[in-house]
């Protein structure tokens, strides 16, 4: 499955993030969007459940979004992010996260 038409990212609640740190997003979580205000999207809660760590592998953290239907609440991002001095971070287990999902206009339809 590929996600080429959508943007994932992830934010602690207690992290803030700058416009120069969105810049230096690496591209796989913003990919060509730009500013997230020109295309539609939605947040969703989620709780990181647990780290995993995998030796030869970059670390994972799995987060249960809480809107989510029962089989499909698991989400495995890798636990990278850029703080607002450019500094990486990890997420915690048991942190508080939004997930966003947002899609480009021509990837889009209005509903009825």
């Amino acid at each position: 499955m590929r996600f080429d038409n959508y943007a994932w990212s992830v934010a602690d609640a207690d992290l803030q993030i700058s416009e120069s740190t969105i810049a230096q997003t690496p591209a796989p979580i913003l990919g060509n969007f730009g500013n997230m205000a020109d295309n539609p999207s939605t947040s969703v809660d989620a709780v990181v459940e647990k780290i995993i760590k995998v030796p030869g592998a970059p670390e994972k953290a799995q987060l249960i979004v809480e809107a989510g239907d029962d089989l499909y609440r698991e989400l495995r991002i890798e636990n990278t992010l850029i703080d607002d001095k450019g500094e990486e971070v990890s997420l915690k287990p048991g942190a508080e996260v939004e997930v966003t999902i947002e899609a480009q206009d021509k990837d889009t339809t209005q509903r009825s």
